[in-house]
């Protein structure tokens, strides 16, 4: 009697061992690449860590690429979810050092809470040192803060936020956005 109950709770435990293999087997999945970036003229897709990519309330992903755009400054694009590229804003229209809008998105960008993508240049503004901008989803910036050396300069990590304030890395400690802004 003890043998034969051993050996139901052996076949049992084989039963299950076999069960479990064959569910996660069935639930593997494959990954497929949403979109591949081309490469810029210096040789470089400009995607550069820690570039952050953010899910929009509208489902599409959003993000920075550091050296492409119309001026070669950056972008702001968005991804779809079926792998449609758009970019949204191309950094440094303005020319010369990018005083206005900044140049060279480095981090990504973060989906505020106020439904704006938050994220910083390392160069630009008017001593080239960064900014800081808010984007709508639909590509209109708005420049925030423009670093001037003893403020941060080239903050180089996406906007984080908490407790209802905006956070920056910026060379060389973390601030609030609050208390530059």
């Amino acid at each position: 009697m003890k043998r034969q109950t051993v050996l139901s709770i052996f076949t049992l435990s084989i039963f299950t061992l076999a069960l479990l293999f064959a569910a996660l087997a069935a639930t593997a999945q494959t990954v497929v690449p949403l979109y591949t970036y081309p490469e810029t003229d210096n040789g470089s897709t400009g995607v550069n860590w820690p570039a952050l990519m953010s899910q929009g309330p509208d489902g599409e992903l959003y993000s920075t690429i550091e050296t492409n755009g119309t001026f070669n400054s950056g972008t702001v694009y968005k991804i779809s979810t079926a792998g449609v590229y758009t970019p949204l804003y191309n950094f440094c229209a303005e020319g010369g050092n990018c005083l206005l809008t900044g140049s060279y998105p480095l981090g990504g960008v973060t989906l505020g809470l106020d439904g704006n993508l938050w994220g910083t240049t390392q160069n630009g503004g008017e001593d080239t040192v960064g900014t800081v901008f808010k984007m709508t989803p639909t590509g209109a910036l708005t420049s925030l803060h423009q670093f001037n050396g003893t403020d941060g300069s080239g903050p180089n990590y996406p906007v984080f936020q908490g407790a209802g304030r905006q956070y920056v890395r910026r060379y060389p400690v973390w601030s609030t956005l609050r208390n530059v802004l």
